[in-house]
């Protein structure tokens, strides 16, 4: 199942720091979609929002029609898969996962 995507207003800081500002994006579903830039940039933070390890400082994430900022990680029904699978080499597998 396939589904829209929305990113609108988003913001995320880090203490002083802010890596995310203003960030509105429609992903939609069945689309091929491709973040690029710079180390830095904001691509992972952007993915770690879409996926609720991160929550955004301000802003708002929307699966569809449902606002999921606040939604835990477990109840989003989204998985992620890194680039290079050693990015956590110390741990297991399952560690690696959870």
């Amino acid at each position: 199942m396939s589904v829209n995507i929305f990113i609108r207003d988003a913001v995320k800081k880090y203490g002083e720091n802010t890596v995310i500002q203003d960030l509105t994006l429609d992903i939609h579903g069945g689309e091929f979609f491709t973040l690029l830039g710079p180390s830095g940039c904001g691509k992972s933070t952007t993915l770690n929002m879409i996926c609720g390890l991160e929550k955004p400082t301000s802003g708002h994430i929307f699966f569809g029609d449902q606002d999921v900022t606040a939604l835990p990680a477990e109840k989003r029904g989204v998985g992620m898969v890194f680039q290079n699978y050693a990015l956590y080499p110390h741990l297991t597998v399952l560690d690696n996962i959870l």
